[in-house]
């Protein structure tokens, strides 16, 4: 918030209701929509509109 980015990990968590998360760090941004829904992993740098998934290792 002052301003210092020297240990600044670039990391994001959040979670929606009981089973949705995100976790995005750098580049990279992982979602989990519980058993029943999807999980994707997106690669900003490479697929900026979120449209590719990543998640079955095709990197």
């Amino acid at each position: 918030m002052e301003g210092h980015t020297e240990n600044w990990t670039d990391e994001t968590v959040s979670q929606f209701g009981t089973t949705n998360l995100m976790i995005k760090q750098d580049h990279l941004k992982y979602q989990y929509y519980g058993t029943n829904g999807p999980e994707v992993l997106f690669d900003l740098h490479r697929a900026p509109s979120e449209n590719q998934n990543f998640i079955d290792g095709s990197y």
